[in-house]
């Protein structure tokens, strides 16, 4: 049955990068729901959504678009394209937007530790 016709594999691809998006961004804090994610991705806002939670829902779906452009050989993997990655998730947000983290950071309820900076 494969390959896959192209409408289904887009498809996939779109609910990969929602629940990818969705899952991403909880742990993060985004209190978007799963549904009030794909409606952002369809870019309709939700009322009494902070503008922040609408802003990573998109720069997460961006990113996400830009990572599968990576695996399929399109953009090369480097510091460059890392740095770009790192821009695309945090545009429009107050942060340093394609830099290096130079604070460290803890993932509350996990036991695995990132590395430090």
């Amino acid at each position: 049955m494969l390959p896959l016709p192209p409408a289904v594999l887009r498809r996939l691809y779109e609910e990969m990068k929602l629940m990818h998006t969705y899952h991403s961004n909880a742990m993060e804090g985004n209190t978007l729901t799963l549904q009030e994610t794909k409606i952002v991705l369809e870019e309709i806002t939700i009322s009494g959504k902070s503008l922040r939670e609408h802003i990573e829902a998109s720069n997460t779906a961006r990113a996400f678009d830009l990572v599968g452009d990576m695996a399929r050989g399109k953009v090369p993997i480097n510091h460059v394209s890392i740095q770009r990655l790192h821009e695309v998730v945090t545009s429009g947000l107050p942060e340093d937007a394609g830099r290096y983290r130079t604070d460290n950071i803890r993932i509350t309820g996990v036991v695995k530790t990132p590395p430090d900076r």
